[in-house]
């Protein structure tokens, strides 16, 4: 697998390694806020905040016991122990382009026996045609090469009647040249 480096990635991890919380950064995405304008940033809302993007992203997937769920773009593998400590008996997978992402990911949910993950690009799935009852990507896809290989990717490896839930950042039309104007002030 390529290297990768980013910066909100290598915070996350530098902060664990050096003996921070992992709690903090389980969920390794924004989150979701009732109200985004009147939401402190302490991490203490931060946490809340993914927590409930999680739990949203799951039960929009509708994953409930004894689902085969694959998770792209896994992180630290936060929505995984999420369903893992929810819904009993579910088959859970993990993939991530990043093994040092990976390897938290396993040190976290070691306690919950096997870990699930794999080193692997979300545009080529190393899983086998029709075997997963829901495919989940929580604020990753925008990282990827391409969207369109992607969506190729989960509907092939989704079961019949299987579900791609997903989130992501897409930009509004003109919105790369306000965000250019306001940094430059």
């Amino acid at each position: 697998m390529p290297a990768v480096h980013l910066p909100y990635v290598d915070s996350a991890l530098a902060h664990m390694d050096h003996g921070g919380p992992a709690a903090f950064w389980h969920n390794l995405h924004w989150g979701l806020y009732a109200d985004p304008e009147a939401a402190d940033d302490s991490p203490e809302a931060y946490v809340e905040a993914a927590a409930a993007l999680t739990g949203h992203v799951v039960a929009t997937a509708g994953v409930g016991a004894s689902r085969r769920v694959l998770d792209v773009g896994c992180g630290f593998g936060g929505t995984l122990d999420h369903i893992r400590s929810r819904h009993p008996g579910c088959r859970l997978a993990g993939v991530n382009i990043d093994e040092r992402q990976l390897r938290w990911a396993r040190r976290l949910a070691g306690e919950h026996g096997p870990a699930p993950f794999v080193a692997a690009d979300g545009c080529a799935l190393p899983v086998r045609s029709g075997t997963q009852d829901r495919v989940l990507a929580v604020e990753c896809v925008f990282h990827f090469p391409s969207r369109k290989a992607f969506f190729r990717e989960a509907a092939r490896v989704l079961a019949p009647g299987g579900t791609l839930a997903l989130t992501d950042f897409l930009l509004a039309p003109g919105g790369m040249a306000t965000f250019l104007a306001k940094a430059a002030e």
